[in-house]
């Protein structure tokens, strides 16, 4: 979308398209009003929604007695779509929240079919959400994240085919994917691989446990916990419902949202991220960033002087540090919410137009961890290298068609 047709746009069509990426100046922290957004988004966009109960075995008797099974269903779908938007438009957000929750609880209450773990999760995330209040650490969820790890990882140890095991080479190799868990085992020997795995899960979980209850461990707990789900992913090609979902959208409870804008500078003219960070500014309607270009020439005593940033710099200063090149484009994107939300819709339905959608997962993965910065800022240097090149190279057959032009009417 051109400026100019982002100019001549009405104003309300506008906000149809901004107010959604805007998570600022609400009853939330930005983090948990993303957190819930995310949620929302995820569950409507897997078709998670189409799945809420016909009050069907319900945990209680009174479901039995509401009526049609359908007209049940559809009046939860309603209900859920309408908090659902007005959460994304933020009206009312703590509001929202607290009805999405709660859409999902009575859903759960009132069919013992429709059940699942995953799903307790995001009513619990949804409604520890609405109890959030701006001004004020969301600790609930952050110890939401701790008991579900504790729990999970104690009935892992607490359970004899777990510590053997053997729950995963019947899981895997029996059920799963037992082709390539023979192609595996015949180089591999099965159960030590099997137990090897179970551990590693096991340990996992109470190392999760832990690094998110101490604040200083936060960021590598992030990066631990999104990597074993996303290698989860990798391996089952499978979300486990909306566990992938609302267990990483949880992380962001641990993520300090900037309160003042950050600053981004970058080198409009030989830059490659020119119009790619146009594009950026555009979709910051929260005003997270405030973005500088670097002046091509300084003025010195009257005198304009080249300007010492290298062409093609990028740089986010974020509360006393400076994060330059790839890590500042990272950063960037850390706190655009345009990027979530295209991850998770991609994500949603991509198994359903490519089949890749696991391998979406692990791209993004590779982008964020700090293992392979190196190979990221490489890959940044070497496009800014090749656009510098070329800016020089259109730069200097302009001159040179310049300068035979007026050589030629010189002559004549």
């Amino acid at each position: 979308m051109s400026a100019s047709t982002t100019s001549t746009m009405p104003l309300w069509v506008r906000r149809v398209f901004s107010e959604p990426l805007r998570i600022g100046e609400t009853e939330l922290p930005e983090n948990v009003l993303l957190l819930a957004k995310i949620v929302a988004l995820a569950f409507i966009t897997t078709g998670q929604i189409r799945l809420l109960s016909w009050h069907f075995l319900p945990f209680l008797p009174l479901f039995d007695h509401l009526g049609s099974p359908a007209v049940f269903h559809w009046v939860l779908v309603t209900i859920f779509l309408g908090a659902a938007t007005a959460l994304a438009y933020n009206k009312h957000v703590r509001i929202c929240c607290l009805v999405l929750g709660g859409v999902i609880l009575i859903s759960l209450l009132s069919s013992r079919v429709y059940f699942e773990n995953n799903r307790t999760y995001c009513a619990c995330l949804l409604i520890l959400a609405g109890l959030s209040s701006r001004g004020q650490s969301p600790w609930p969820i952050r110890l939401q994240v701790v008991i579900v790890y504790f729990g999970a990882a104690l009935n892992k140890v607490l359970q004899q085919d777990w510590r053997s095991g053997q729950f995963f080479a019947y899981w895997y190799g029996q059920i799963h994917c037992p082709q390539m868990w023979a192609h595996i085992t015949a180089l591999i020997p099965a159960m030590p691989l099997a137990r090897l795995v179970c551990w590693a899960a096991i340990i996992t979980e109470f190392v999760l446990v832990v690094g998110f209850l101490v604040p200083r461990w936060y960021t590598w707990s992030i990066w631990l916990g999104a990597a074993y789900h996303t290698t989860l992913l990798l391996v089952m090609n499978s979300t486990f419902g909306m566990f992938y979902y609302a267990m990483l959208a949880s992380y962001l409870a641990f993520v300090e949202w900037p309160r003042a804008p950050l600053q981004v500078r970058y080198d409009e003219d030989h830059g490659p991220w020119g119009r790619s960070l146009t594009r950026l500014q555009r979709l910051d309607t929260g005003r997270v960033f405030n973005w500088i270009a670097f002046d091509s020439n300084q003025k010195e005593n009257g005198v304009f002087q080249p300007h010492p940033h290298p062409p093609g710099r990028l740089l986010v200063l974020d509360d006393g540090k400076s994060y330059s090149g790839f890590a500042a484009l990272k950063r960037i994107l850390l706190f655009t919410p345009f990027v979530y939300f295209s991850y998770v819709i991609l994500l949603g339905r991509q198994a359903h137009l490519l089949q890749y959608d696991r391998w979406l997962a692990g791209a993004a993965l590779a982008v964020f961890t700090p293992f392979l910065t190196p190979v990221g800022q490489a890959a940044y240097d070497w496009i800014v290298s090749r656009r510098r090149w070329t800016s020089t190279g259109v730069s200097e057959e302009k001159s040179c068609k310049e300068e035979m032009i007026v050589g030629g009417q010189n002559q004549s």
